[in-house]
């Protein structure tokens, strides 16, 4: 509606999630957590759980999950490193966020320091 290209809006949201993923950080706070909280108060809400699946169901699901997980780093090889960006930060739960704190801080810092 106001004549933006997507690169542009692409952009301005990456810089707007950048910049609450360095508040939160700046306040000792989960960046995932806060966007999750911003994305609440502005209207998300989970959705109601799917009925139960029966057990052969189940058994299908899972045998077609493990089927299409098959990746060539499952085979033993080195697993594809991850590129390490605001988005990616916001995404984390609170224990891939901690992991990520006590195995690479330096990367965080990196990151917010641009």
């Amino acid at each position: 509606m106001l004549g933006y290209t997507h690169d542009q809006i692409e952009q301005t949201l990456f810089n707007d999630e950048l910049g609450i993923a360095a508040r939160a950080l700046q306040a000792n706070k989960n960046p995932g957590e806060v966007i999750y909280n911003l994305a609440k108060q502005r209207g998300y809400a989970v959705k109601a759980a799917a009925p139960a699946a029966t057990p052969a169901e189940q058994i299908a699901k899972t045998a077609d999950v493990q089927a299409r997980s098959m990746t060539l780093s499952s085979g033993g090889g080195s697993p594809v490193p991850v590129t390490l960006d605001a988005r990616t930060v916001a995404r984390m739960s609170e224990k891939e966020f901690a992991a990520l704190m006590a195995k690479n801080p330096e990367a965080l810092e990196k990151l917010m320091m641009g």
